[in-house]
């Protein structure tokens, strides 16, 4: 019989296997043969398109060649600023959220943008929750759909903790778990201070907010606050 690597979960491997395999069939493909995030910037000039979960580039180059077009990394992000002239931009949101990490660095690049005298206008077009809501706080004018919701939840981080361990491996999980809700701890909080400054509510009901994790319809997202106006066409 042979004996196996302890703490090792054979479907983890079997997806590890996957993703290097994946990784060989991107090499060997040109890029023009894989389809490309979706950002339609000829039909909107100054017009960021934020649709899909924000991603890390190596997910989201998985995603690419698998065909999913509708997924947010800091490149693609970066690439639609580029492309942006004058002192005033569109953010347009249809997004489940993501790596929050991720998603503070779009903010991030945002936040300079306002720096430099840029005025940021975000249309909430469906869904728009969890991480890239740090965006849409952000905007000098904030605007649902009338069927558009927003979400939002505490930060969550993967442990990765899979598998069989032994008395070790189990001690290690725990300090890693505990280092890792330390950090959410403080991330929490200031995802709670940036919702109260954009709305006007306490920090303390908007921390409640996270925790219950809130949906709200468009006309809710304007009464907390979330959003200035209903768009209607």
């Amino acid at each position: 019989m042979t004996n196996q690597p302890k703490n090792k979960d054979p479907v983890a491997a079997l997806w590890a296997a996957c993703y290097k395999g994946a990784v060989a069939e991107m090499s060997e493909e040109r890029d023009e043969d894989r389809p490309m995030p979706f950002r339609p910037r000829e039909y909107a000039e100054n017009t960021i398109f934020i649709y899909g979960p924000f991603v890390s580039e190596r997910v989201g180059d998985m995603m690419r060649y698998y065909g999913e077009s509708n997924y947010m990394t800091y490149g693609v992000f970066e690439e639609q600023m580029a492309r942006v002239t004058g002192n005033e931009l569109m953010l347009r949101i249809n997004s489940p959220g993501g790596q929050i990490d991720e998603a503070a660095r779009c903010r991030l690049r945002l936040q300079m943008y306002q720096q430099e005298g840029g005025r940021i206008n975000a249309l909430v077009e469906g869904m728009d929750a969890s991480g890239s809501t740090l965006l849409t706080q952000l905007a000098d004018q904030r605007q649902i759909a009338d069927m558009g919701s927003m979400m939002i939840h505490e930060v969550r981080y993967p442990l990765d903790a899979y598998g069989y361990y032994d008395e070790n491996g189990l001690k290690k999980v725990a300090q890693k778990a505990t280092a890792l809700a330390e950090y959410v701890v403080e991330k929490n909080a200031m995802m709670a201070s940036i919702y109260a400054e954009s709305t006007g509510l306490s920090v303390l009901q908007c921390r409640r907010m996270m925790t219950a994790e809130t949906y709200m319809s468009a006309s809710m997202a304007v009464d907390k606050g979330f959003a200035d106006s209903i768009f209607r066409p």
